[in-house]
């Protein structure tokens, strides 16, 4: 890529500290312009800012969930993997990257999706033998991809439609509202992961919270 090219990264949620998608410093030691945008106060993507940001030089942006037909879109689904439906088409996903253990399968395997039309194109992460179309040259650790496979496989099987976790979510949320007070959820309810409750709590020490206890 030309490092005339510019990318924009989310920003972490003010609310907590995120690693990011993408290692952003790696790119600024390389000559690139980064631009850092920040989120709402509940950690949602303001969209119009995002568009303002986008420059004709712009050669990507890199956020947990957006969709965006303009520039190529990467997206760390790790954590969505097995949990929701993921279609690449329709949420206009250019690179997509995915881990093993995330959905129980081997450690130390992974898997980087890229769109073909229109073509996408790395750096590649190691060179030599030119494998994997010259982007990760090497002999792949068979047991791990065929284990990440089988692991992509049970969790297709058994994913949900979301309403299991949704009911868990509501019981544990009313829970603990019923029992504290001061309580507020981080982050938006509405968009969200049912699996993910992000809490704080406004108390005078840990002994208030360790005697909590739910049916």
């Amino acid at each position: 890529m030309d490092p005339d090219f510019h990318f924009d990264s989310q920003s972490p949620s003010p609310m907590s500290q995120a690693h990011w998608n993408i290692d952003s410093t790696m790119f600024q030691h390389e000559g690139f312009d980064v631009t850092y945008l920040p989120v709402r106060s509940n950690g949602l993507v303001d969209l119009e800012r995002l568009a303002s940001a986008i420059r004709p030089d712009t050669g990507l942006f890199s956020v947990m969930a957006v969709n965006n037909e303009i520039v190529p879109f990467h997206t760390d689904a790790a954590q969505a993997l097995g949990k929701i439906p993921i279609d690449v088409d329709r949420m206009r996903i250019g690179l997509m990257s995915l881990s093993g253990h995330k959905i129980y399968g081997p450690n130390g395997v992974g898997a980087l999706y890229l769109r073909r039309r229109p073509r996408i194109r790395v750096e590649p992460q190691m060179s030599g033998g030119g494998q994997e179309r010259g982007i990760r040259s090497g002999t792949m650790p068979t047991p791990l991809v065929v284990g990440f496979g089988k692991a992509c496989e049970v969790a297709m099987k058994e994913m949900d439609d979301g309403r299991r976790i949704a009911a868990l979510q509501e019981r544990l949320l009313k829970g603990i509202r019923e029992k504290l007070d001061r309580m507020v959820v981080n982050g938006s309810i509405e968009h969200r992961y049912a699996g993910n409750l992000n809490l704080s709590f406004a108390s005078k020490g840990n002994e208030k919270m360790g005697i909590l206890r739910l049916d």
